[in-house]
């Protein structure tokens, strides 16, 4: 299975928020958005690959899940919540059209995923 450029180009916005996150200090979820980075990048350079498909589903939802326990109070606001919805929604979507071989759909509604999921995980992270 080929890559696709949309998807490979909207994996950047973890590098970027892992180096902005650096910056500011929050080391651990700035190296992991990096790791998630190379690992997401890795992957859609080469979706046939089922080692980086598993390492890729593995560090995005371990990952995802760590913001959402570590930042349980501050991310269930009105505003967060709508935010959150929308991010797991993207990525529902994306998964729907990915089991229904609808590729070109599934190429978009993941990259909205991917920079969606990282600014998120950064406005936390940033407001904290």
């Amino acid at each position: 299975m080929e890559s696709n450029i949309l998807t490979l180009i909207s994996n950047l916005i973890y590098l970027i928020c892992g180096v902005i996150l650096l910056t500011k200090k929050k080391i651990i979820v700035g190296l992991g958005l990096i790791i998630i980075w190379y690992i997401s990048h890795t992957y859609h350079s080469d979706r046939a690959n089922r080692f980086w498909s598993n390492m890729d589903m593995l560090f995005a939802t371990l990952g995802f899940v760590y913001i959402i326990i570590k930042y349980f109070n501050q991310i269930f606001c009105f505003n967060k919540l709508m935010f959150l919805l929308i991010v797991i929604s993207c990525f529902i979507v994306s998964r729907i059209c990915d089991n229904s071989n609808n590729i070109e759909m599934y190429n978009i509604c993941h990259s909205f995923w991917h920079i969606l999921s990282a600014l998120f995980i950064t406005k936390i992270l940033l407001e904290n």
